[in-house]
Parts: structure tokens; C-alpha cells; sequence
């Protein structure tokens, strides 16, 4: 009698399964459309990704049933997460990086797209060759995935790799405000963000530098994302960062900011000097105690570069103590070999050292 019932409920679910699709839904699916592109170019439209648990995408495909574009998957999308692709480059949407890049337009007339897993069996499947069934081109709001139906976003820019927006459809498929706005006022403008990097910074080499964009702000309250490009090659995605430079020179560091629509960039220097330069040698008295100090021409002061490159000190201050002689100030294209010396005599530095006790002091540009 058990074994009777077991093999019944078996049978349902197997005809749930096969009636009823719904019962078991894919792990994956296409989640988020800009077939329109954006407001900087049409050319750069994305498809987004969402799945509810981890899964190795690599050999999966998304194919147009039209043969463009057809876009075999790498990688792997994390349980609850987006999957990002973005068409020709990472700079698609702005400060949020791409899972996959992909090449092959999507025709602004409509697509039927297919998601395949690895042994080529459907996973999910969008046929508008109908038409797109949401989306604007005119206003470039992406097409959103809502249940079982399509939603043009609320969002101007779409969301990309965040939950999809919950504005209202209406009839020509423009999202309903959800705070409308009275008819005798007009609805503010979207002003941009305003990007804000700091003041131009003086360091040396691995020494901890804090890059803070806090100052940064959007005019209508949004949250921003921010993106720090540190001039060698690295980009951090904090409001405040740390870095250190291995190398001297002269660093163009730029933070943007992104609002989910507008984006702002601010760059300042950031010059990197080796901790190599030292005084090694000084003297303050060449004639004895007896002499004074307004005679004591033969006083010099030595550098020394204990690096293994050429160092320029352009712009660089000798001095003694505050408020003595004027400070020295190094002229253009004054440079140190590696292992080498430079000598400076007073007839040059007119800095002219107490014999009782005074300071040698070499000073950044800054002072």
C-alpha cells in the first residue's frame, strides 16, 4: 500500500514538472536589457544576469535566434547575484566593472534570445521579435525583468547589477512617478554629481598615502558610486582609500563619481620623491671661532643620493634655521647621479650658517 502511494506521488510530480514549467524555475535568468544603449552612445548597450544560486557559466551561451550577437559565457555568477556583460568595453556603465565583455548588437527593433547551459539545453528564453515589450529608446530606461513580465525601468540609467526598480508601468510604457509631481510645478532637472579628489599631496616612496573623496556630494541627495584611478595602473572603488607608490615621479591621480545617470571626475598630482636624498656632510666654520660668521665664505653643504637612479630635485629648498639666511631654492634640471654628490658652497646658497649652533634643513618644494 505504501509503495502504491509513493509511486502516485511520483507520477504527479513528474506531470507537475512536464504541465506545469513554472514548478521548477531555472536557476538562471536573463534579467535586465539596455538593447537602447545609453545616454553616451547607443553603441553601448548590456544584458544582465541573475541567479538565485552559484553557477559556472563557463560554456553557456546566449544566442540570438538572428545569429547576432551570439556570446559564449566565462566564469562563474555567485548565489543572489547579477552577472554583468557589457558590449565592446568595461567603460559601458560607468564605475561598475563588467563580469564579461561581448561584441554583436542587439537590433533596436526587437531579439529573441535564448540562454543555453553547457550541454545546450534551453535555460531561459526572451522572444520580442515582436517589438520590445519595454524599454525607451527616446529616454534610453532599460528593460527590466518583473515575475514573469517586462517593465520599463524607472531608473534612467536601468540597475545594473542591483534590484531591478519597482516603478509602475503605464500604457506607453513610461514609469509612473512615485511621488507625482503637482501639475503647477515642473519636476527638477537631474543635476550631475560633483566630484571632489582633494588637494594636490607630496610623498615618498612606500609611504601610506589616504585618498579621501568624502567631500564629494550629489546636488539631488543620491547615493554615489566612486572609482579611484591612481595613475600607475590601479583602481579602487572606495570613498577613502590607502596606496603607497614603489616608484618616484609624478602621479595623475583621478577620482570619478556616478550617480546611476551622471558622472563627474576631479584629478590632482600626486609627486612621489625617493627617501635617497640626504645631507651627508657640512661646513660651518672653515676659519675657526675667531672668525665671523659674515667671513666664513668657504662654508659648503653636501647631498648625497644613496639611490641607484637619477633623482631631480628641481624646486627642492636648502635652508638653515627658521628664520635665518633665505632658503635655496634648487633651479630647474638640477639632478643627482645615482651613488653621487653635489656640494654647495655659500657663494651659491648665500645661506650663511651661525658658528655657536644653527640648522641644515632640506625641504620639499611645498617648504
Amino acid at each position: 500500500m505504501k509503495t502504491k502511494v509513493l509511486i502516485k506521488i511520483g507520477i504527479l510530480i513528474l506531470i507537475s514538472f512536464f504541465l506545469f514549467p513554472g514548478f521548477s524555475k531555472a536557476a538562471v535568468i536573463i534579467n535586465e536589457i539596455a538593447w537602447m544603449g545609453t545616454e553616451n552612445s547607443a553603441s553601448d548597450e548590456w544584458i544582465e544576469l541573475y541567479s538565485d544560486q552559484e553557477v559556472d557559466l563557463s560554456g553557456w551561451s546566449i544566442e540570438s535566434v538572428d545569429g547576432s550577437p551570439v556570446i559564449t559565457l566565462e566564469g562563474t555568477i555567485s548565489s543572489n547575484s547579477y552577472f554583468l556583460l557589457e558590449r565592446t568595453d568595461d567603460e559601458t556603465v560607468p564605475l561598475i566593472i563588467a563580469n564579461q565583455i561581448y561584441s554583436g548588437a542587439l537590433g533596436n527593433t526587437g531579439e529573441h534570445l535564448i540562454l543555453k547551459n553547457v550541454a545546450g539545453d534551453i535555460v531561459d528564453e526572451i522572444n520580442q521579435l515582436e517589438g520590445w515589450s519595454a524599454g525607451n529608446n527616446s529616454t534610453k530606461q532599460t528593460m527590466e525583468r518583473i515575475g514573469d513580465t517586462w517593465q520599463t525601468s524607472s531608473e534612467p540609467s536601468g540597475t545594473p547589477k542591483m534590484p531591478n526598480s519597482s516603478g509602475e508601468i503605464l500604457s506607453n510604457n513610461q514609469p509612473a512617478l512615485k511621488n507625482p509631481v503637482p501639475e503647477n510645478l515642473s519636476p527638477s532637472k537631474d543635476q550631475p554629481p560633483i566630484a571632489r579628489a582633494g588637494s594636490n599631496l607630496i610623498a615618498f616612496i612606500d609611504e601610506e598615502i589616504i585618498f579621501d573623496g568624502s567631500q564629494s556630494y550629489d546636488p539631488d541627495g543620491k547615493d554615489l558610486a566612486y572609482e579611484w584611478n591612481l595613475g600607475e595602473g590601479g583602481v579602487l572603488n572606495d570613498i577613502i582609500i590607502s596606496h603607497k607608490y614603489t616608484y618616484p615621479g609624478t602621479y595623475l591621480v583621478t577620482l570619478m563619481v556616478f550617480d546611476g545617470r551622471h558622472y563627474d571626475k576631479e584629478t590632482i598630482t600626486v609627486n612621489i620623491y625617493p627617501k635617497k636624498i640626504t645631507i651627508n656632510e657640512f661646513l660651518p666654520d672653515p676659519l675657526g671661532r675667531d672668525g665671523g660668521d659674515e667671513e666664513n665664505l668657504g662654508e659648503w653643504i653636501e647631498l648625497y643620493n644613496d639611490s641607484n637612479q637619477i633623482i631631480d630635485i628641481s624646486g627642492w629648498q636648502l635652508d638653515d634655521e627658521e628664520g635665518g639666511s633665505r632658503p635655496f631654492i634648487f633651479p630647474v634640471n638640477t639632478l643627482i647621479r645615482p651613488k653621487g654628490y653635489l656640494v654647495l658652497s655659500r657663494q651659491i646658497t648665500k645661506i650663511a650658517l651661525n658658528n655657536d649652533n644653527d640648522k641644515v634643513r632640506l625641504l620639499l618644494s611645498t617648504g
